[in-house]
């Protein structure tokens, strides 16, 4: 209680000896953005990941698309299911289509319905992939990734000793940010984010484990992936403005991809 009123009492001084613009500044308010009608832009929003690995035969890879609605004024919906997705290689012309994804949840094989690809679709580490999303008179969002290669943990770096385990992820050019689970006997005791270090092996340490652990699964994402998550807005300034921020063209939202790989952790001798 005499915290609370201490910093109520200084937050009030300061207001009143002159700070009231230094106060402000902090909570965001000259930030915030001028809104009127002409300050919405109509289009579509997505959540895009492109991978190569499989569930139960289905390819892995889906995509959330959405509208983008005025923040008042507008009783439609986010939500649509008939827009026309189209995935095709970058060396190819939309023409040559080599997948459309199809709302899906793989007869029961996925949680939900999302976008989905309902056909032989088999991406490899470095195909350029494109996506292409229309939906009545809106602009058409246009996405490009470059898919990732397998993190690849360098053997002789993997240590376990005690509650600790570390290892490095050899340096790869085409991987911007890691997550890396750790897990025991199919469940996860630990996880960690991380931008990949730009010229050097990237150093990975878990330590002061509660329990045992006996594998790794290491995801590796591209550009836009690790753009987008590394530079969402974390300060305690919650109030602050964000600037929207895409990876995509005439959209919002992010279009990318990922690969993984897993690990076995053996036993120290």
């Amino acid at each position: 209680m005499r915290i609370i009123i201490l910093l109520t009492a200084v937050i009030y001084a300061l207001i009143a000896s002159g700070c009231k613009k230094m106060v402000d500044f902090y909570l965001g308010v000259p930030l915030q953005p001028v809104i009127d009608s002409n300050t919405f832009v109509p289009g579509l929003n997505i959540f895009g990941i492109i991978r190569p690995d499989s569930t139960g035969g289905y390819n892995n890879s889906y995509i959330m698309l959405q509208k983008v609605l005025p923040a008042t004024g507008s009783d439609d919906s986010l939500e649509i299911d008939t827009a026309q997705v189209t995935v095709f290689y970058a060396s190819q012309s939309a023409e040559n289509v080599i997948c459309n994804f199809l709302p899906s949840d793989c007869n029961g094989t996925f949680i939900k319905d999302y976008y989905r690809p309902l056909c032989e679709f088999h991406p490899q580490a470095g195909d350029t992939i494109k996506a292409e999303c229309r939906y009545m008179d809106l602009p058409v969002l246009k996405g490009i990734t470059i898919i990732p290669n397998k993190p690849l943990v360098l053997e002789n770096t993997l240590i376990k000793t005690g509650n600790s385990v570390s290892f490095d992820i050899r340096y790869d050019s085409t991987i911007y940010m890691y997550d890396v689970y750790l897990y025991y006997q199919g469940h996860i005791v630990n996880y960690l984010r991380i931008p990949a270090s730009g010229q050097s092996d990237t150093q990975i340490k878990f330590s002061s484990l509660s329990t045992d652990a006996d594998s790794i699964s290491i995801y590796g994402y591209d550009y836009n992936f690790a753009k987008y998550y590394l530079t969402s807005n974390t300060s305690l300034n919650f109030n602050k403005y964000r600037e929207s921020y895409s990876t995509v063209e005439d959209g919002y939202g992010v279009f990318g991809s990922l690969n993984l790989a897993g690990y076995k952790i053996k036993k120290p001798l």
